[in-house]
C-alpha cells in the first residue's frame, strides 16, 4: 500500500510539474503565423528559423490544449459562482471588444495595419493573436480551478520555484553587466531593458523587483513569525539579499509597497509586544539593505576608477522627475518667463506645470490615461466604443501598454469590462478583509497570509501596470493565490 501511495505521489508531482511548465513556458511567446515558414528554402539557417517558429507556436497554443485535456479528463469541479461570474464576464467583455474591432471597425484595422510604428514593433492587427489574448486572460484560472487542494498546493510550490529560478537567473546576467559598468544602480543595466534568455525577452527591472518582493513575503513571514528554527540563518541572508536588490532595481511601486509591508510587519510585532523583534526587523528589512544600497555603488565606482569623488548615488525614488532630472530647470524657466512677459502672461501656468510634473513623475502614464479617455470622448472614426476594442487595443491606439488595469479593461472590454474589473477588486478585497478580521495568528497559517499580502500587492500594482488583466506572472500568481484561498475556504 505504501508503494502505491508513493507511486501516486511521484506520478502526481510530474503531472503538476508538466502543467506548470506549460503555463510558465508560454510566458513571453508571441504568435507567429505559420505562413512565415520557409518550407521551400532548405538551407541551415532557414531550417533553424522554421524550428524556432514551430516551437514558439507550440508553446503559444499549449495552454489551450492543456485546458481542453484537463476538462476532458476531470469530471468533478467545485464552482465559486460569484467569482466565476465576475471573472468570466471580464473575459467575455474582452472577446466582445475584439469582435467589435474586427467586424464593426474595419476602417481601424486598415489604419492600424498601415501604421509604420506598429509595423516596426510587430503589433499590427492579427485576428488569431488578439482572440488568443482574450483566452490567455482566463487560461491560468481555468486550469487552477480544476485542481484539488493537494494538487493546487503542489502547483504553488513549483510555481514559487519557477519564480525563484527565473529571478536569480536574471539577476546573475544583470550583475555580470553591472559589475563592469559605472552605473549606480542595477536598474540601469541594459540587460534589464533589452536582454533575452532562451529566445524570450528577459524579465525587465519592474518585473524583477515585483518577483523579488513576492519571493520575500513568505520568507520574511516565516523568519519573523514561525516557531521553527530550521534554516533561519539562510532565510535571514535571503531577506537581506532580496531587499537590497529591491532597492537596487528602483521600482517605485515595489519599493513603496515594500515599505508598507515593512510597516505592517512592525505593527504586528508591536501588537504582539515583540519589541526585540521590532528592532531586528528594522535592521534586517530596511537599515542593512539600505546601507548596502548606498555603499555598493560607491565601492564599485571606487574600485573601477578611484579618481572619482565620493558622493551618494542619485536615486530615482527621491526625485519627482526620475526619468528627466533636467525638467526642473525647464519648469523654473517657464515660471520666470511667465512673470517677466506681461504681454503673454498665462494664468493657467501653475496648472500646466502641475500636469507636467505629475506626468513626469508617473513616467507618462497620466498622458496615456488621458488619451484613453479621449478615444471614448471624441468618437472620431469608430463604432460602438462602449464595447471596447479587444485586449491589444492599447497597443493599437496608444502604441504602448496603457499601464493601468482599469484603463486596460476600459479600452479592451469597454464600459462593462471596466465595471467588472472594479467589482473584481472590491470582491477580492472584501473577502480578504473578512479573513483578516478573524485575527488568526500568522504563525498558524504563514502560507495563507503570504498569499493575502501577495494578492493585495498585485491589486495595488494594477494602479500603475496592466497587471493581472494581461496574461503574465501577475495573472498566474494572483489566480493561484485566490483559488488556493477559496479551495481552503478562507475567502
Amino acid at each position: 500500500m505504501k508503494k502505491l501511495t508513493n507511486f501516486y505521489s511521484y506520478n502526481n508531482f510530474f503531472i503538476i510539474l508538466f502543467i506548470c511548465i506549460i503555463i510558465w513556458g508560454s510566458l513571453g511567446t508571441k504568435y507567429i503565423p505559420f505562413s512565415e515558414l520557409n518550407l521551400l528554402n532548405k538551407d541551415y539557417s532557414s531550417i533553424l528559423y522554421d524550428i524556432k517558429i514551430i516551437i514558439n507556436n507550440l508553446r503559444y497554443f499549449a495552454p489551450l490544449g492543456l485546458v481542453i485535456l484537463l476538462y476532458f479528463l476531470k469530471k468533478k469541479i467545485k464552482y465559486s459562482f460569484v467569482f466565476d461570474f465576475i471573472t468570466f464576464t471580464i473575459f467575455f467583455t474582452f472577446l466582445v471588444g475584439s469582435y467589435n474591432l474586427y467586424y464593426f471597425n474595419q476602417n481601424l484595422i486598415d489604419l492600424f495595419t498601415s501604421n509604420n510604428l506598429l509595423i516596426i514593433t510587430g503589433y499590427t492587427p492579427k485576428f488569431i493573436r488578439d482572440i488568443m489574448m482574450c483566452f490567455y486572460f482566463i487560461f491560468a484560472y481555468l486550469v487552477l480551478r480544476i485542481l484539488d487542494k493537494n494538487e493546487l498546493y503542489l502547483f504553488i510550490k513549483i510555481s514559487f520555484g519557477f519564480l525563484i529560478f527565473s529571478s536569480l537567473l536574471t539577476l546573475m546576467y544583470a550583475y555580470r553587466e553591472y559589475i563592469t559598468n559605472l552605473k549606480e544602480y542595477l536598474y540601469f543595466t541594459q540587460f534589464l531593458i533589452n536582454g533575452e534568455l532562451f529566445g524570450v525577452p528577459s524579465i525587465r527591472s519592474l518585473g524583477l523587483s515585483r518577483n523579488l518582493f513576492i519571493i520575500i513575503i513568505p520568507i520574511s513571514l516565516y523568519y519573523f513569525f514561525s516557531k521553527e528554527k530550521k534554516f533561519k540563518i539562510l532565510f535571514l541572508l535571503a531577506i537581506i539579499f532580496l531587499s537590497f536588490n529591491i532597492f537596487q532595481l528602483q521600482s517605485r511601486t515595489s519599493l513603496y509597497s515594500y515599505y508598507m509591508y515593512c510597516f505592517i510587519i512592525i505593527a504586528v510585532l508591536f501588537f504582539n509586544k515583540s519589541y526585540k523583534e521590532i528592532v531586528k526587523s528594522l535592521f534586517i528589512l530596511i537599515l542593512i539593505p539600505q546601507i548596502l544600497n548606498i555603499t555598493v555603488p560607491i565601492t564599485k565606482k571606487y574600485l573601477i576608477n578611484n579618481t572619482l569623488e565620493f558622493k551618494f548615488p542619485n536615486s530615482r525614488i527621491s526625485t519627482m522627475m526620475p526619468n528627466n532630472p533636467s525638467l526642473s530647470k525647464k519648469i523654473d524657466q517657464m515660471k520666470m518667463d511667465n512673470v517677466d512677459d506681461e504681454k503673454f502672461y498665462d494664468e493657467n501656468i501653475d496648472k500646466k506645470i502641475n500636469y507636467l510634473v505629475v506626468s513626469e513623475y508617473t513616467s507618462g502614464r497620466v498622458n496615456l490615461w488621458r488619451k484613453t479617455l479621449e478615444i471614448f470622448e471624441l468618437k472620431k472614426n469608430h463604432k460602438f466604443d462602449f464595447l471596447g476594442f479587444g485586449p491589444a487595443a492599447d497597443r493599437y491606439f496608444l502604441k504602448e501598454t496603457v499601464s493601468n488595469s482599469f484603463f486596460y479593461s476600459l479600452i479592451s472590454g469597454g464600459i462593462l469590462g471596466l465595471v467588472f474589473t472594479v467589482i473584481f477588486h472590491f470582491y477580492v478585497t472584501i473577502n480578504l478583509c473578512k479573513f483578516l478580521l478573524q485575527k488568526k495568528k500568522i504563525s498558524e497559517d504563514i502560507l495563507s497570509y503570504s498569499l493575502i499580502f501577495i494578492i493585495f500587492y498585485i491589486l495595488l500594482r494594477g494602479l500603475v501596470e496592466s497587471s493581472f488583466v494581461m496574461y503574465g506572472i501577475d495573472n498566474i500568481i494572483l489566480f493561484q493565490s485566490i483559488v488556493y484561498l477559496k479551495k481552503f475556504k478562507i475567502t
